[in-house]
């Protein structure tokens, strides 16, 4: 099966509208353009996030805002045996809505795609929350557990999902409203049977220890995990990374040299031995 890198294209203003865009190739190093299938208004504005793949299917997600109230419209695509990638007709109201906040990860695991997004939960609290599907066409919303729940004091949001050997790593931020006000780092951690995440303990990374820091990015390394995370420094923000052996257990890892990135940079992790292209590519 090929490589798939997805993106987007446009924007650039009213006239030109953000326009969903993918690309396959056979090795990682050449690269052509490849057909995509929109089936709605909003899969035809549509700016991909992530792809992954689960044997001969390949999921992508994508999004885009409502042109009248401006709530996030994700959308999900599929395909199966290298056919162009579809537009998945979904009910809005399941990733998106009036409770939707946020959509940005996509994982395969052997059992199931996986993705993550910020939901507000039955309680009106925002929720990190995930969506499971099999097939990559029929998605369910699981209901989030506790740990995957914010509160009054502290607000959490998530940024990418990463699946591993044993299990499945989610990373974003947590948001102190009282008291020591902030942004740290948050993690959650599942078994490959398990429908709901736990937080794990991240003192002593450097990601969660006071001061400004964001967890951005995951991916399975090994039998393990590594994150990477944008941490305050002189304006902007320097990349600084995690590891773990299975997803419980979080220690330092070490700075991404360079000079300290803009607030609003973003960042895509790749496993060893890949490589990156656009806004997110899985083998």
């Amino acid at each position: 099966m090929p490589w798939t890198a997805v993106g987007q294209e446009g924007g650039t203003g009213s006239s030109d509208p953000v326009r969903p865009a993918v690309w396959t190739s056979p090795d990682g190093c050449a690269w052509r353009r490849a057909a995509v299938a929109p089936v709605t208004p909003d899969g035809q504005r549509t700016g991909f996030s992530a792809v992954a793949r689960r044997g001969r299917l390949v999921a992508a997600l994508g999004g885009t805002y409502s042109q009248v109230h401006g709530n996030i419209r994700p959308t999900l695509w599929r395909s199966d045996a290298g056919a162009p990638l579809r537009e998945v007709e979904l009910l809005r109201e399941l990733f998106g809505g009036g409770r939707g906040i946020t959509m940005d990860g996509l994982a395969a695991t052997p059992q199931a795609f996986l993705a993550t997004g910020a939901y507000l939960g039955p309680d009106g609290n925002v929720a990190v929350h995930v969506w499971r599907s099999t097939n990559g066409a029929d998605w369910v919303r699981l209901p989030p557990g506790r740990a995957q729940s914010s509160t009054p004091a502290e607000q959490l949001l998530p940024r990418d999902i990463a699946a591993g050997a044993a299990g499945s790593v989610l990373v974003g931020t947590s948001f102190r409203v009282t008291g020591d006000a902030g942004f740290d780092g948050a993690a959650w951690y599942a078994p490959a049977a398990a429908r709901q995440w736990q937080r794990v303990d991240l003192s002593g990374t450097g990601l969660a220890d006071g001061g400004d820091q964001r967890l951005v990015a995951a991916a399975p390394l090994g039998d393990g995990y590594v994150a990477v995370g944008a941490v305050g420094s002189g304006g902007g923000f320097q990349l600084l990374s995690a590891v773990s052996p299975d997803g419980v257990r979080w220690s330092a890892g070490g700075p991404l040299s360079g000079q300290p990135l803009p607030a609003d940079s973003k960042a895509t992790l790749v496993r060893a031995g890949g490589c990156c292209a656009g806004s997110s590519l899985r083998r």
